[in-house]
C-alpha cells in the first residue's frame, strides 16, 4: 500500500509533525527529492513516504506527481475564534473562488470510509492524550489542493501558532498518521458499509461528524452556505468523487431549505442511491 505522508514547509504544524514523525518512526532520508526536499521513506514501511512541498498545502496540486494510493496530509487550522481544534476534511471547491488554492468547481477525490476512519483514530488518539476538551469534528470540503489520482484526507491541528507548535498538541497529530499507516496496511475496512455524501448544515458539519464518530463514513460535504448554488452536475461530481462500493445521499434536513432538499432527492432517485435525511 502506497501511502503518503504530505507536509509543507510554509505550515508549522505540517513541519512539527514532520519532524515528530522522523524522529520517532525511524524515517530515512533517500536520494529522491520532491520541490528540492528530500523525500523521507518508513524503514518499517518501505512503501510509505514523508514528502516535502515548498508551496502552501492548499496550493500543492502538483502532490499528484507522486505514485501513491492514499495520501495523508498534515496540516495546520486557522480559525477568527482561536478554539483549539482538531479536524479532518477532503478538499476541492463548490465555488469559483480559488483564493485557497484548489480549481474551480472541481473536486479531489474522497474516501469516505478513510475520512470516517481518520476521525474516529483521531478522537481515540485525542482521549488517550487527555485532549477530550479539544473541538474535533469534520469540516466541509472547502480549500485546495485539487488531487484527482488517489484519494486523501487533510488531518489539522488548529487554531492558532500556539497550538501548531505545542508538542502535546503535534504529539496527536504525529499518532494519528502512524496508527492510519498501521491501518491502511490490512484495510478491508475501505469496503466495509456505505459511504455518505453529505450536503447541508454548518462549516464544522457536526451532525454528521456525530454520525462518523458513532462508525457511519461521510465523504465529500457541501454546507449550507452553497446549496443554493448546488447544480445537479455538481451534486454527481461529488458523489462521482466520493468513493466506495455502496454510496448514499446524507442531508442535514435544518441545515438545509425545502426545494434543495427536493432537488437533491430527485437526483439521488435518478441515480438509485438512497436518500436519508437527519432531523
Amino acid at each position: 500500500m502506497k501511502i503518503g505522508i504530505l507536509t509543507s514547509i510554509k505550515d508549522l504544524a505540517s513541519s512539527a509533525a514532520k519532524k515528530r514523525l522522523i524522529e520517532k518512526h525511524s524515517f530515512e532520508e533517500t536520494t529522491d527529492y520532491f520541490d528540492e526536499f528530500p523525500i523521507y521513506r518508513s524503514s518499517e514501511f518501505p512503501e510509505v513516504i514523508l514528502v516535502t512541498s515548498k508551496s502552501e498545502l492548499v496550493d500543492s496540486d502538483h502532490f499528484n506527481q507522486l505514485k501513491l494510493d492514499f495520501g495523508l496530509i498534515a496540516s495546520r487550522h486557522a480559525s477568527a475564534s482561536g478554539k483549539p481544534a482538531l479536524l479532518v476534511h477532503s478538499t476541492g471547491l463548490w465555488s469559483d473562488d480559488e483564493s485557497y488554492g484548489g480549481k474551480a468547481h472541481q473536486l479531489s477525490l474522497s474516501s469516505a470510509a478513510l475520512q470516517g476512519h481518520t476521525l474516529r483514530v483521531l478522537a481515540q488518539v485525542a482521549k488517550d492524550n487527555h485532549l477530550e476538551e479539544v473541538d474535533l469534528s469534520l469540516e466541509v470540503t472547502h480549500h485546495g489542493p485539487l488531487l484527482v489520482n488517489w484519494p486523501s484526507v487533510f488531518i489539522e491541528l488548529g487554531s492558532t501558532e500556539d497550538d501548531w507548535i505545542n508538542l502535546a498538541k503535534v504529539k496527536v497529530l504525529e499518532e494519528t498518521i502512524w496508527q492510519m499507516i498501521f491501518d491502511l496496511q490490512a484495510p478491508s475496512w475501505l469496503d466495509e458499509g456505505v459511504s455518505y455524501i453529505g450536503f447541508g448544515g454548518n462549516h464544522y458539519a457536526s451532525k454528521f461528524s456525530k454520525k462518523v464518530l458513532e462508525g457511519w463514513n461521510v465523504g465529500h460535504i457541501i454546507p449550507k452556505y452553497f446549496l443554493a448554488e448546488l447544480t445537479e452536475d455538481q451534486m454527481i461530481q461529488a458523489i462521482d468523487q466520493t468513493l466506495g462500493r455502496k454510496k448514499a445521499v446524507l442531508v442535514d434536513r435544518k441545515g438545509s431549505k425545502l426545494p434543495q432538499r427536493e432537488m437533491i432527492k430527485s437526483v439521488s432517485e435518478k441515480l438509485g442511491l438512497d436518500y436519508v435525511q437527519l432531523g
